[in-house]
């Protein structure tokens, strides 16, 4: 568990624990190893009256130009809070299909592209 804003800011987060543990690794081999560690982020965000509800699944991509790049896979947005104070809203998928689908295919487990579109 990470606390963070978003999830590119858990992929800082991460990078700022490992630099204050006073190992010295290079920023390019803290990222490989994030990117080759970390698949998925869930990000949960707490609104009014301190609920929490997942707003982001974000797949951690690659490491390109020395960059972690990230793509959301899904997002929630909150449209009212009801009369109750519960936050309402709707998840949508962005149109962004996963680069680990592949490995689910490998291990005989069929993910439908149509999940994925927006």
């Amino acid at each position: 568990i990470v606390h963070a804003n978003s999830p590119q800011d858990v992929i800082s987060r991460m990078e700022m624990m490992i630099f204050m543990s006073g190992i010295n690794i290079p920023i390019w081999m803290i990222r490989k190893h994030i990117v080759n560690a970390i698949d998925l982020i869930v990000h949960l965000e707490q609104f009014i009256g301190g609920k929490r509800r997942v707003t982001y699944i974000t797949e951690v991509r690659e490491l390109k130009n020395d960059e972690i790049t990230l793509a959301d896979l899904f997002r929630f947005e909150q449209e009212k809070i009801d009369k109750d104070g519960n936050v309402v809203g709707k998840w949508f998928a962005t149109g962004i299909k996963p680069l680990f689908i592949s490995d689910f295919q490998k291990m005989g487990i069929e993910l439908s592209a149509e999940l994925f579109n927006p």
